[in-house]
This record gives structure tokens, C-alpha cells and sequence, in this order.
């Protein structure tokens, strides 16, 4: 399967090598250059353990890759997880702006492909429920 993960945080990082390490082929997006640097030298930007190995395995087996591209997500992947930061506004709710503005991003790609192609789009951010 092809999948893409747009946020490389604990949640996203996480998702994209578990299911590299399944087999999948997988593209992890992020908007910070420096750190899909590091993630490019299998540097995990925080602390887990074994994760550094496994993302290594994976990008030499040409099963996980890194890109600031949402497009490039879009057009090579069936399931595209949406895992970007819902930190609390003033108010204390979950800002919902990053989500709403990588749902748009992830619209705008795929209209941009003129496809009829399926894709699946997976909300994994921590999202209220209405």
C-alpha cells in the first residue's frame, strides 16, 4: 500500500515507520526543512527507542521517504494521515487551523492531479468530536 503522512511529530513519525515497517511504502511531510534534514540521517527528533534503526531499514529498503511536498504525498499515496499539532487556542479548545489547512492542501493537490483516482484521507490529530 501506499501511504502518506503529512506531520512528523511523535504521532505522524510514529504512524509512518510502523507502517514502513509493515511492508508499506510510505512519504512523511513536513513543513520544517531542518528537521526532515534529520530525519533524512535517520535522526529522530526526539526520544524512542529503536525508532533511528527502523527509519534506516526503511529508507534503504526504499520504503519510507521524507518531503515538504503535500503534493507529492497526494499523488503517490492511496491513504494520505492527516497527523499535525492541535494545540489549544485562548480558549483552551483544539485549534483545528493546522488540520483545516492540510485537509485544503491535501483538496488543492489532488485537484490539481485531474484524476478520478480514490484517495483515502485519515484524520489522526487529536480532533474534538462534534
Amino acid at each position: 500500500m501506499k501511504i502518506g503522512v503529512v506531520g512528523t511529530g511523535y504521532v505522524g513519525l510514529i504512524t509512518g515507520i510502523g507502517f514502513a515497517d509493515l511492508g508499506n511504502h510510505v512519504v512523511c511531510i513536513d513543513s520544517d526543512s531542518q528537521k526532515l534534514t534529520q530525519l533524512t540521517h535517520n535522526q529522530a527528533p526526539f526520544y524512542e527507542p529503536g525508532l533511528s534503526e527502523k527509519m534506516q531499514r526503511n529508507q534503504v529498503a526504499g520504503r519510507l521517504r521524507f518531503s515538504e511536498s503535500i503534493s507529492e504525498a497526494v499523488a503517490s499515496s492511496d491513504i494520505i494521515f492527516v497527523a499535525v499539532g492541535t494545540p489549544p487556542d485562548e480558549t483552551g479548545k483544539a485549534n483545528m487551523s493546522f488540520v483545516n489547512a492540510v485537509v485544503d492542501d491535501i483538496v488543492d493537490a489532488y485537484q490539481a492531479l485531474e484524476t478520478t483516482a480514490s484517495k483515502i484521507i485519515v484524520i489522526k490529530s487529536t480532533v474534538p468530536v462534534k
